[in-house]
């Protein structure tokens, strides 16, 4: 029995049987997911003064939840967490799963 295609002949698998392969490729994809604590803008010349030991005062509380993104959009917020000798980020609110979908396309 011959699963493969022979001389001459196409072996096409069903439309749905390749499309839910394709599907299956496409959800085992990493993406990098941002934990983002601030931003802070400065002048060029600030950063240029920038040494070791310098304190860079941010614009958000240490209490406040972190941002998380996906290609720098914004897919939800979360609570900075030790997990071991780790941070972790415990998920406060997260987008629809449509919203994370549409963020990791652009």
């Amino acid at each position: 029995m011959c699963l493969g295609p022979t001389a001459g002949t196409l072996h096409q698998l069903p439309i749905h049987t390749t499309v839910a392969a394709e599907v299956q490729k496409i959800m085992r994809l990493t993406v990098p997911v941002i934990a983002q604590v601030a931003q802070q803008s400065m002048s060029f010349d600030n950063v240029l003064a920038l040494r070791p030991g310098a304190i860079l005062e941010l614009n958000r509380s240490a209490q406040q939840d972190q941002d998380m993104l996906i290609n720098n959009q914004r897919i939800g917020q979360g609570a900075t967490v030790t997990v071991g000798e780790h941070f972790g980020i415990r998920i406060t609110e997260i987008s629809s799963p449509r919203q994370r979908i549409k963020a990791m396309g652009r």
